[in-house]
């Protein structure tokens, strides 16, 4: 899918920015999510990728491949799990598969494994069409929310 004609936007209606309130996510994104339909169907993210993000190379940085992967796998854990918010990232494992070039629309897609009362065990991918182009395994602290006064 090329950029250009989706410049300065989300793919379509359905996607909506997400993580306005986020200086990191800021700086890479914007970053896009959708919710699907039911209940227990996953969230999506995704990211148009721009010559910002290609390094000397041409093609998309590791290191914005992985930032992508970290917050969708933490984002769409915790929304999969019905939590108010993600916790921290203990561990993260990539693989990078095929590379993904400037206007490529990246997207995610998510597994939680399994999730404890303190951690959660979560992998997934970013895909751009139905090819991926790296994966990753985490795990993430399991937020502790406060019970109501």
């Amino acid at each position: 899918m090329n950029k250009a004609l989706n410049a300065g936007g989300p793919p379509s209606s359905e996607w909506t920015e997400l993580f306005l309130d986020d200086p990191f996510c800021c700086m890479i994104g914007p970053v896009y999510g959708t919710k699907c339909a039911n209940p227990g169907e996953p969230v999506k993210l995704g990211l148009w990728i721009e010559r910002r993000h290609c390094s000397k190379l041409g093609i998309c940085h590791g290191g914005v491949l992985l930032a992508f992967l970290d917050h969708s796998l933490g984002y769409v854990g915790s929304e999969l799990l019905g939590l108010e918010r993600g916790g921290p990232t203990i561990s993260i494992s990539a693989s990078f598969l095929e590379p993904a070039h400037e206007g490529d629309w990246l997207e995610s897609s998510v597994q939680v494994e399994k999730s404890t009362r303190r951690m959660q065990f979560i992998r997934g991918s970013a895909m751009v069409g139905d090819r991926p182009v790296a994966q990753a395994s985490a795990v993430y602290v399991r937020p502790q929310l406060r019970e109501a006064p």
